[in-house]
């Protein structure tokens, strides 16, 4: 359905509400109408009609109603003036019955008019039509009929048609706002980024006493800080992972000017509902089960480095009882870029993975951190001093965990323990530097810069030796070539490309107490040949000599 201009909706929303005496909300950038107004109450929630037929065919529209409905969408652009009022007004009483003809009138209609008066009357009709159809829903407890309802079809395709979903996404119906939600994932990243960027902003306003946006702080909400509501939240965590964190952008949008929060999810605000961190952290509560499908549908979904980190967290937690599913996530992590903050989240990633045993399947992941120069650890007491970056950490963790020693790849050892493969200190294995370090100029001493960075380390000045006179007897000996940090890395990482290029990875570790027989296995080498061995000679044939005849 095409977007309604704000005004045409307003006047003829204006004229139909007068003529059926109820109000109704014009939307302005919606064409899915909101519940009619309560002026009785100030929540947006409504009760279904009691005794509902669970069978949603009941809903349809008889053809004697839908003939009498477009007789009276013809007369709506009757030249009488008094004509067409009548029509509108019969045309507002009948309320949903009307809902085809006026769908059909907004889509064909040539006459400016007819298509004005039929816009005017469809939020009402759409309205009473959702409500029929949601009471229709809920009183199917057993799931036994094919409901048409707003983002249903991918709700069922994620969480299941069990009871505990079905009355969860019943609970979603009930408000105007999570209507919004489901009907945006069911259109484009614009729509959804749209809502859910509204939804931010007020769920910000509303943690911190702005309750009610620009003004709630003040005369809304008397600035006290109010939780998110249960469905709202659900439906907002859904509609998000119904798209990728590139497609859709959340951004919550502070009052009084103060810009915004820059990308935040819809997971980040999970703790102001207890059932919904229950669910994920517990698996406890009514709606655990639905919950935690929606929340591993966002992790799936997540790409960027800062959200993958947050999906990273939620699967410890989901997945505590085998941590193997948790791999996935932290590769996605491992392989994002995301600026120093995302380093600082692979670093943690790599700790919190050492525990685990089976660590190769995520070995390439690891080496995209290679290239991370960031600064982990700084060590000043002695000279030279040496420091310990991203990628240094990066490479024992993925020499440890493919079996190899760090310490074949020109790494020393200062520390680490650990019950997992990987040794748990950041600090565990480094490269020497035997080059001495410059002088700044700065009285003498050496700044090292570093996340644990630290004042100048005084250089002594080296003392004069004389030289030792040389024996000639004795053949001159080389000295050792001195190498820096750098020169260690380059070799070691040199090192580490050719071992996977020679198929270090893929190559099975070998059972010496398997059968050198069986297919797949490397038979073993046979012995080589002594060349040096001269073959036995032939036996000697003596041959009896022949006495002549005397």
């Amino acid at each position: 359905m095409k977007i309604r201009h704000p005004l045409a909706l307003a006047a003829a929303a204006l004229a139909a509400g007068l003529a059926s005496g109820q109000q109704f909300q014009v939307l302005e950038k919606r064409a899915y109408p909101t519940q009619p107004a309560q002026p009785s109450t100030t929540s947006n929630e409504y009760k279904p009609p009691a005794n509902s037929d669970p069978d949603p065919k009941s809903l349809n529209v008889s053809d004697d109603l839908q003939k009498q409905a477009k007789d009276l969408v013809g007369k709506l652009g009757s030249p009488v003036y008094a004509e067409r009022e009548k029509a509108t007004r019969e045309l507002a009483k009948m309320g949903r019955m009307a809902l085809p003809a006026l769908q059909e009138a907004l889509g064909s209609a040539t006459e400016p008019e007819v298509a004005l008066r039929a816009e005017g009357l469809l939020p009402k009709a759409e309205a009473e039509d959702m409500r029929a159809r949601v009471a229709s829903f809920l009183a199917d407890s057993e799931g036994k009929y094919q409901h048409t309802l707003p983002g249903w079809e991918k709700f069922k395709a994620v969480c299941g048609n069990d009871r505990a979903s079905r009355k969860l996404f019943a609970e979603m119906l009930k408000s105007t706002l999570t209507h919004q939600m489901l009907l945006a994932a069911e259109k484009s990243a614009e729509e959804a980024n749209g809502v859910l960027n509204q939804y931010v902003t007020r769920l910000w306003s509303q943690q911190n006493g702005f309750n009610g946006g620009f003004r709630g702080g003040f005369d809304g909400g008397g600035g006290i800080a109010q939780p998110a509501k249960l469905p709202d939240l659900v439906a907002a965590l859904f509609l998000e992972s119904q798209f990728t964190d590139r497609e859709v952008v959340v951004q919550a949008t502070i009052p009084f000017g103060w810009g915004n929060q820059g990308s935040q999810s819809v997971a980040t605000y999970v703790h102001n509902v207890s059932e919904v961190s229950n669910a994920i952290y517990s698996a406890s509560g009514e709606y655990s089960g639905p919950i935690r499908k929606i929340v591993i549908q966002w992790m799936d979904s997540r790409e960027t480095a800062q959200q993958a980190y947050q999906a990273y967290n939620f699967a410890q937690s989901i997945f505590s009882a085998d941590r193997k599913k948790t791999l996935k996530y932290a590769c996605r992590v491992l392989e994002a870029e995301g600026g120093q903050n995302g380093s600082y989240n692979k670093l943690n990633i790599l700790q919190s993975m050492a525990s685990q045993q089976d660590l190769k399947p995520i070995v390439p992941s690891v080496a995209k951190c290679f290239d991370d120069s960031l600064m982990i650890w700084n060590w000043q007491n002695g000279n030279p001093g040496f420091d310990i970056q991203l990628r240094d950490y990066a490479l024992a963790f993925a020499l440890q965990a493919a079996d190899q020693k760090p310490e074949d790849y020109g790494m020393s050892r200062t520390s680490g323990t650990g019950t997992g493969k990987v040794l748990n200190s950041q600090q565990a294995f480094y490269f020497k530097d035997d080059t001495p370090p410059k002088n700044p100029g700065n009285g003498g001493g050496i700044i090292r810069g570093g996340r644990f960075g630290g004042g100048p380390v005084p250089v002594e000045e080296p003392k004069k030796e004389e030289p030792k006179k040389e024996d000639p007897k004795d053949p001159k000996k080389e000295e050792p070539k001195k190498l820096s940090q750098e020169d260690r890395r380059k070799i070691a990482f040199k090192k580490w490309d050719e071992w996977v290029k020679g198929g270090g990875l893929t190559e099975e570790k070998k059972d010496p107490k398997a059968d050198p027989a069986k297919p797949g296995e490397k038979k073993p080498e046979e012995p080589k040949k002594d060349a040096a061995v001269t073959p036995p000679a032939p036996p000697i044939v003596v041959t009896p000599a022949v006495l002549p005849k005397k």
